[in-house]
């Protein structure tokens, strides 16, 4: 079969289903055909007696009518007073209709009463449980806040100790320069005397001098030999007594020649 031949029935039928479920609906909300839009160039209306024409009624007529004289001589009554009529049984039967078309669009509650308890008690202890939590997430935060600040303020304290002591040790260091400059002066001071003394010793007969050199201690001595320079000097330790040379040669070895 053609594609095209085979949407055109699909259409067809489509159509024709429409249309009937349209007349089935329109029959079933008791509205007559010919009243209802589309239907009414389809279907013509009944033919309405002429006034004054008389036309013998069936017999059922005549009871249906002795049945719907009380209804229409009370709606009458209620019309007079002003209260809304009662519905004709046309009407009920119209009612009822729709009512059971529409019941069939009518979906079941998703939830019973017991389930919706039960949802509504669920939902309350999550809350309560959220607010507990939310409490002690903000009791957590106050306390880190805390904790915070009082890091802040020990890391400012020692910040101020790192810049005490950083001063200090600068105090320190400029102080310790300055000793050794003292130390340094005090020392080329001392070093120049003794260089002014051993140009007593640096001409003259090695061992008349040797004989001048022990009256002074090993260590003074050896500051002079260390003013000479090394064949003066060897000269005079060469030249001094037996009993003084060891101990003056040790302490000659020991001092380090000043710069």
């Amino acid at each position: 079969m053609k594609p095209a031949v085979k949407f055109a029935i699909l259409g067809a039928g489509g159509v024709v289903l429409l249309a009937g479920s349209f007349v089935t609906f329109a029959a079933l909300s008791g509205t007559p055909l010919h009243e209802v839009a589309i239907l009414k160039n389809f279907v013509k209306a009944p033919e309405k007696p002429e006034a004054g024409s008389k036309t013998e009624e069936p017999a059922h007529s005549a009871s249906a009518k002795e049945e719907h004289a009380p209804e229409t001589a009370q709606a009458t009554k209620e019309g007079e007073h002003g209260a809304k009529p009662a519905p004709t049984k046309t009407e009920t039967r119209a009612i009822e209709a729709n009512v059971g078309v529409l019941g069939a669009f009518l979906l079941p509650a998703p939830f019973s009463t017991n389930e919706l308890t039960d949802l509504q008690k669920s939902l309350r202890g999550a809350n309560e449980d959220a607010k507990q939590r939310l409490e002690r997430i903000e009791l957590r935060e106050r306390e880190l806040g805390e904790w915070e600040h009082a890091l802040e303020q020990r890391n400012d304290e020692l910040q101020e100790m790192r810049r005490l002591l950083e001063k200090r040790e600068l105090e320190l260091s400029m102080r310790e320069a300055e000793v050794q400059r003292d130390e340094k002066a005090k020392n080329s001071r001392e070093q120049q005397s003794w260089n002014e003394l051993a140009k007593f010793f640096s001409e003259g007969d090695p061992e008349d001098l040797a004989k001048k050199l022990v009256l002074f201690e090993p260590k003074e001595a050896v500051r002079i030999l260390r003013s000479l320079d090394d064949e003066r000097a060897s000269a005079l330790v060469n030249a001094l007594p037996p009993d003084k040379y060891h101990a003056y040669l040790q302490a000659y070895r020991a001092t380090p020649k000043p710069e």
